[in-house]
Order: C-alpha cells, then sequence, then structure tokens
C-alpha cells in the first residue's frame, strides 16, 4: 500500500493490521482516519487485564455485561477456557447469539486465542 493513499473503509477491512499500522506511522492524515475507522467498531477495546497465573479472566477484561454474564454463567471463567469450546456450543448458550458471536471470535483474536473448531 502506498505511504500517501489513505485507503477506503472497504480497502481498509482486506488490508492486515501490520500494513494498516505501518501506512498510519507515515502519514498522519491516515492516522486520524484510522483512529475513525477502527472507533466505528462495536467491539469495545481490550485492556490486558490477567490475574496471578497469566490468565486473562472474562471478569475483568472489559466484555460487554451481557457476554460476560452468559460466559460466568456456562462456568467459562477465562478466555483460555473458550479454547475447548466449539461455536455450536457457544450458540447453545442461552442468551448467546449471533452478535455475541462476532464480539467473542474479536476478542479471542485480540489475545490469541481461537475455539475449538
Amino acid at each position: 500500500m502506498e505511504q500517501n493513499h489513505i485507503p477506503s473503509k472497504n480497502e481498509m477491512e482486506k488490508t492486515n493490521n501490520d500494513e494498516l499500522f505501518e501506512v498510519a506511522n507515515r502519514n498522519p492524515s491516515f492516522r486520524k482516519v484510522m483512529v475513525k475507522f477502527i472507533s466505528s467498531f462495536e467491539v469495545k477495546p481490550v485492556v490486558f487485564i490477567y490475574d496471578e497465573e497469566g490468565k486473562y479472566n472474562v471478569r475483568s477484561i472489559g466484555l460487554p455485561e451481557r457476554i460476560k454474564n452468559v460466559l460466568l454463567q456456562n462456568d467459562v471463567e477465562y478466555l483460555s477456557d473458550l479454547t475447548y469450546v466449539r461455536s455450536s456450543d457457544l450458540f447453545q448458550m442461552k442468551n448467546f447469539g449471533e452478535k455475541s458471536y462476532k464480539e467473542i471470535l474479536a476478542v479471542l483474536d485480540t489475545y490469541g486465542f481461537q475455539l475449538a473448531d
């Protein structure tokens, strides 16, 4: 990607993060566009908080209350617990739908985890 080219939203969605940050570091006007683009997502920024064992507790990482409550009601206390869970298992949880699924995938990706499937 050119350093002076400001990509469209569609282009940004298809570009990997490393390339986007590289362009943002070289182009201050694009940096503003990128911050606005990131702010448009419904998933809240995640603060990297973990317990004494180095595990990310779902109570303290900034998940939306709805998702946090569903996970805790289903004995999921740490993000790493979700690595043993399949997508189909999540959808079996009461009050867990497509929006929750997309948000969980984004959070897992942020922390470097993925579901069992």
